[in-house]
């Protein structure tokens, strides 16, 4: 870690120990907040149980649950009630702390959290007991949740953060000491990245080092395809602009330019608004043509004894005002193929439009006021699970699945991912259209929804310890997958054999080994037994 990320992590581990209120950890996209916060969590002491919020864009019913979900805490599989939630959280944290356990709370990309939301986060810290508070919260945003914590109405909050850090990109020097790094522990020659290569990297990246990681990956593909032994400044401006986003110049004629604009702007106003007399526009060409506002026929012009006539088109309001025309729409009848990138500025690609796909698949109908809820999935026998990952982790899930997509202006687009073939990727909206899967992470922000259907109506998550039928049933699928005689009569307790066997099934399918039967585990479970019906991923 450089000596910022080391002062951040002190920070997140001092409001840990001191207990009680938030901590606030704010960055710029890509400067390592939740590479941080892994760190943080190998780094905890044994004493503190974590619940990690990784998707925040929930209401607060639904926050809650997922509280619940990532503490172990059972709750009705209908249950919509704050106060119901809210009691069993308690619950569980009192008897938490009659052990002597701490409990903390993470939220990452807190910057999405409604006023709503915030207010009942804050309302939890209110979970205590006479000498301590029962509830740690840390919340990690990129710059905009600074703002947010600012606003009036979230003063209370923001007078309870006991700790604020802000982690800047790294400087050069530390870029130089990151990029070796990266090359000593991968087994390669530090060599590669020349001093003057760095320094363009930093002056590229702006010390960013998510852009740092892209930038130096393409270099070397970069610098493998033409066979150089090292990086040079010109594989580095090549790969900058197939993988660095655009960046304006700034120049110092825009001034002058917005003057002369809006210069222009007040002359068409007064002309058609305020009927300001313009004078007759000389320009000197070499043969020169006088327009006359009030001419109804031409008549010719003579300039060097020369005779030009000039058809004259009648200029009116109306076609000086008239506004560009529209591209046209994508015709989905059309054989015709767009570009990705006209496809996913469609401003038909809705949450609600996905979804609605989405449930189409699995034969469920949507009325004509559909809204984008998890409570009307919920009612139709599925749940909303919503995560973050890269793309080989959302292939290995095996499920169609919602990808969320960035625009400019802070636009989001949604679509339904239905299959993979080669080197393309099956979206589904009006009809099905295949892309490029390079161009399509050019959009992907990492965000996904994916719907799934519980093997039971009041299954929850199962952690060692429990006891139920649910736990029958996780036996059943194991034994399945290991084929060994499901047929016998297995015991309904979660004890630490078959925490191992779980934790085997989880490594095996490359997600989190932590025990906990929770959504993302029940999905591949499904996957691999086919006990399930549900719309793979073709």
């Amino acid at each position: 870690m450089s000596a910022r990320h080391q002062e951040g992590i002190a920070h997140l581990l001092y409001g840990i120990n001191m207990g009680g209120g938030f901590v606030a950890l704010t960055g710029e996209v890509g400067t390592g907040k939740t590479t941080l916060c892994y760190c943080l969590l190998q780094q905890v002491p044994d004493d503190v149980d974590i619940a990690y919020i990784l998707n925040p864009k929930l209401n607060s019913v639904e926050l809650l649950a997922s509280i619940c979900d990532e503490l172990g805490i059972n709750y009705p599989i209908n249950c919509c009630s704050i106060k119901v939630l809210n009691d069993l959280l308690n619950e569980h944290l009192l008897r938490t702390h009659a052990r002597g356990r701490r409990t903390v709370l993470i939220i990452d990309e807190a910057q999405n959290l409604g006023f709503d939301v915030l207010e009942q986060i804050r309302l939890l810290t209110n979970l205590e007991t006479p000498t301590a508070k029962l509830l740690q919260i840390i919340l990690i945003g990129q710059p905009e949740l600074k703002e947010l914590l600012h606003d009036k109405r979230l003063r209370q909050l923001n007078q309870r953060i006991t700790a604020r850090y802000h982690l800047k990109p790294l400087s050069v020097k530390e870029t130089r000491t990151y990029i070796e790094h990266r090359m000593k522990i991968s087994g390669g020659f530090p060599g590669v990245f020349k001093t003057s290569t760095i320094k363009q990297i930093y002056k590229l990246t702006h010390g960013v080092p998510r852009l740092i990681n892209l930038l130096c990956d393409r270099s070397l593909l970069g610098a493998y395809g033409t066979g150089s032994l090292s990086v040079s400044n010109s594989i580095i401006r090549k790969a900058a602009k197939e993988v660095l986003p655009e960046q304006r110049k700034k120049t110092h004629l825009t001034p002058v330019i917005l003057s002369f604009c809006l210069l222009f702007f007040c002359l068409i106003l007064a002309y058609f608004y305020l009927d300001f007399p313009l004078k007759e526009l000389n320009f000197g060409l070499k043969n020169q043509i006088v327009i006359s506002k009030v001419a109804d026929k031409q008549k010719p012009l003579h300039s060097n004894k020369k005779v030009v006539t000039q058809t004259r088109v009648p200029i009116t309001k109306a076609t000086l005002l008239a506004k560009p025309k529209q591209s046209a729409a994508i015709d989905p009848a059309s054989k015709k193929q767009p570009s990705f990138a006209d496809f996913i500025k469609m401003p038909s690609l809705t949450m609600e439009s996905a979804l609605a796909t989405s449930l189409h698949q699995w034969d469920i109908e949507t009325p004509e006021d559909f809204t984008a809820e998890c409570l009307f999935v919920q009612k139709s026998g599925l749940r909303c699970l919503p995560g973050k990952s890269d793309w080989q982790q959302l292939i290995n899930l095996g499920r169609q699945v919602i990808m969320e997509f960035d625009l400019e202006n802070n636009q989001k687009r949604f679509t339904l991912l239905v299959g993979v073939i080669k080197n393309k990727a099956i979206f589904r909206s009006d009809q099905e259209y295949l892309f490029p899967i390079a161009e399509v992470l050019k959009y992907w922000n990492g965000y996904f929804l994916v719907l799934w259907k519980p093997p039971v109506t009041d299954f929850w998550t199962l952690a060692p310890g429990q006891k139920s039928e649910n736990i029958v049933w996780l036996r059943q699928q194991l034994d399945k997958i290991e084929g060994e005689n499901e047929n016998i009569i297995q015991p309904d307790f979660y004890d630490m054999e078959l925490e191992k066997r779980v934790k085997q099934f989880q490594h095996q399918q490359q997600i989190t080994q932590d025990g906990l039967v929770g959504p993302l585990t029940v999905i591949h479970l499904q996957n691999a037994t086919s006990e399930a019906d549900f719309p793979r991923l073709r």
